[in-house]
Formats: C-alpha cells, sequence, structure tokens
C-alpha cells in the first residue's frame, strides 16, 4: 500500500484539513504508511502533525482502536525510524494529555518516573551518550521531550 491518497506538503501548507473524502478506516492505512517514511518530511511534518490535528478534531474517534494497533505494530518495524518515532510520539502525547493542569505539590509515582524517563531521554538524544549515536528523529523528540518537561515550570516556557 502506497500513501498516494494524500499530498501531505499541499494538505500542510492548508493547515492539515481532514480529507473528507478519504473514509476514516483508510486514512489509518494512509496515516501508517507515511509515518514510517525515511523522509522526515512525511513522516514527522505530514503524518504526525495531521493525525494530531485530527485526533484533536475528533475526526478519527471511530478509528482510534485500529490507529493504536497500527501504531503498536510498528514497534517490530524492521526499519529503525518506524519502530521508534511514531510509537514514541503518539505515547508522549498520552503523557502531555496527563501532565497538563498539573499543580505544586506532590506528584504520583507515575509522573515522577516518567519525569525521570524524559530526563534521560532527553539527555541522549541532545548529548548522544549512546555509542551507537543520535537516531536520524532525534531533534523532533527532544524537542517534545523538553515542551513536556516544562509543563510543570511554566517559568521556563
Amino acid at each position: 500500500m502506497t500513501a498516494a491518497l494524500i499530498d501531505w506538503p499541499s494538505l500542510s501548507a492548508d493547515g492539515f484539513p481532514c480529507p473528507d473524502h478519504i473514509p476514516a478506516f483508510r486514512l489509518v492505512d494512509e496515516l501508517a504508511v507515511a509515518s514510517v517514511s525515511p523522509d522526515p518530511g512525511v513522516r514527522n511534518d505530514g503524518a504526525y502533525t495531521a493525525a494530531v490535528h485530527w485526533i484533536r478534531e475528533g475526526r478519527l474517534d471511530a478509528v482510534l482502536e485500529e490507529l493504536g494497533d497500527s501504531a503498536a505494530g510498528r514497534l517490530s518495524h524492521p526499519e529503525v525510524q518506524a519502530r521508534t518515532f511514531a510509537p514514541l510520539i503518539l505515547w508522549l502525547d498520552v503523557v502531555a494529555e496527563a501532565l497538563e493542569g498539573g499543580g505544586p505539590g506532590p506528584v504520583p509515582v507515575w509522573a515522577f518516573n516518567t519525569f525521570a524517563t524524559l530526563q534521560s531521554l532527553h539527555l541522549h538524544l541532545t548529548r548522544g551518550i549512546a555509542d551507537e549515536g543520535l537516531p536520524p528523529h532525534a531533534e523532533a523528540v527532544a524537542t517534545r521531550v523538553a515542551e513536556l518537561l516544562r509543563l510543570p515550570y511554566y517559568w521556563l516556557a
């Protein structure tokens, strides 16, 4: 299957309107293909950003389970950008939703553990502490992680 049904650059230029002529179940297929692309313009700027818009607008409510299954299936994908970027970014959105609106005071254990993990991830993505170097999507993920780390510290924004 190809992502030929969607012209990602044009969709981006138009502000990511949901293509109503494409059924939601086909959008899942198109997003799945584009989100494994080695081209960060298609993967990051196209599929990921479109998915965020359409999910927030409720356009994919009927197929969220399929979209999640598709993302989870990429955890064992043979290509590194597919295996790491798409599932990680989707996970970060869930973390952001959970952390938004928090205030001062004690935090739940999961929040503390999440922050420790995010700090370690940010360190790796910005300093390249693994022998293999930085993954190709390091900058995009590090930027998103930094946004999450700032949530409880609004004065850092």
